[in-house]
């Protein structure tokens, strides 16, 4: 049951999306009461939003599991905090 990262890339939002690595991170954690964070991911985690506005730059990961293949949208430097902080888990 392993995840198979199929393709990534940076494009534009034509729509408003949910952040799936803000989903993770807030959803299971108080980043910063809860993560050994810097100043600039502090600053980053007190003014993110939890959707991708329509025309920002984000991260789509086309990704298949389980036979299942599925888009994940992220913000890139929310996802970089979850990565660092080992929060897909």
């Amino acid at each position: 049951m392993s995840i198979e990262l199929i393709s990534e890339k940076i494009v534009k939002a034509n729509k408003e999306y949910g952040c799936d690595a803000y989903d993770f991170l807030f959803g299971h954690y108080v980043p910063t009461e809860e993560l050994p964070l810097t100043g600039s991911e502090i600053k980053h985690c007190n003014t993110v939003k939890p959707h991708i506005k329509k025309g920002e730059l984000h991260l789509v990961q086309t990704c298949k599991r389980d036979g299942e293949i599925y888009n994940v949208r992220v913000n890139p430097v929310t996802h970089n905090i979850c990565l660092k902080y080992d929060c897909y888990h």
